[in-house]
């Protein structure tokens, strides 16, 4: 699964957990090893788009209050520029609360 979340936020695991109705021991976050092994692209890096295997993918509903995303191109160092709209339509994306609450 794929989780998108603007750079200024933070996923909360434990909302992810509640939505996907999964307990600690079913869903955490990857380590980084693990996210290389499984879309070939390093943390940091791995694109939204252009997965060998279509990934299920959940999008913060925060980034939504951007009209271009800048969303990372296969390293670190690397963006793209992509309208949100086309962003959660090229990724099938369900847009839902993710980020933890500020305050």
């Amino acid at each position: 699964m794929l989780v998108l979340v603007s750079g200024d936020q933070r996923a909360d695991v434990k909302r992810l957990r509640a939505l996907l109705g999964l307990g600690k021991k079913r869903l955490r976050i990857a380590q980084p090893a693990e996210v290389l092994a499984h879309t070939g692209f390093e943390v940091g890096g791995v694109p939204p788009v252009g997965h060998e295997i279509p990934m299920r993918t959940l999008i913060d509903e925060t980034l939504g209050r951007f009209e271009t995303v800048w969303a990372a191109a296969g390293n670190a160092q690397a963006v793209f520029p992509i309208a949100y709209t086309e962003l959660v339509a090229l990724t099938s994306g369900e847009v839902v609360a993710l980020a933890e609450a500020k305050g």
